[in-house]
């Protein structure tokens, strides 16, 4: 759904982090990805974005509290640079790290006069979700201009009109059956 909604913003440059499982540990991943990208594309002020990104891939804060708040600042202040529309998807945010949650919060709060599209794409947070997701979310629900879209999971036959359509209409309901048992019932997304 995000890459389609993407694919009809042709102007606007696109920085896309994905936050794998095995990864939430790595601090500020999600982040280092956008920057990367958007410094790449030379969407944001270079000497900002030079100064916010590491010479290696992973960051450290000497004095988490003071560096935390800098951090925060300095990525608001490099995104509100933006010479065109940006939009940035940070996809599966239950894996990302807290440092990272909390840019996210912060950021999302200092957007509204930029010409940045934030979209973050979480699975629905379960019981034992942890705290940074959860207030991630609930900061996230209150900003003015949030919309936060629910998706259900599809059928067995939307699973195997799917199946149809990829496989050039070869798909068997035994497949989409098994497709659909397998991806626990939440959206299909094409492979990337």
């Amino acid at each position: 759904l995000v890459e389609e909604l993407v694919s009809q913003l042709p102007d606007a440059t696109v920085a896309w982090a994905r936050c794998p499982e095995t990864a939430s540990q790595a601090a500020f991943w999600p982040c280092i990805q956008i920057g990367r990208q958007l410094e790449g594309a030379g969407a944001i002020d270079a000497d900002l974005a030079a100064a916010l990104l590491p010479e290696s891939d992973a960051p450290t804060l000497d004095r988490p509290e003071r560096d935390r708040l800098w951090l925060h600042v300095a990525v608001a202040k490099a995104l509100a640079t933006a010479t065109r529309p940006v939009v940035i998807v940070v996809d599966d945010i239950q894996w990302a790290d807290a440092g990272s949650l909390r840019v996210l919060e912060y950021v999302c709060g200092e957007l509204r006069n930029t010409p940045v599209l934030l979209i973050a794409t979480a699975r629905p947070p379960g019981p034992g979700a942890p705290a940074a997701l959860i207030d991630c979310l609930g900061e996230l629900a209150r900003q003015p201009d949030a919309r936060r879209i629910d998706l259900g999971g599809l059928d067995t036959e939307a699973v195997g009109e799917w199946v149809d359509d990829r496989s050039g209409g070869t798909g068997s309901r035994e497949v989409a059956g098994l497709i659909h048992a397998r991806s626990g019932v939440r959206p299909i997304a094409e492979p990337t």
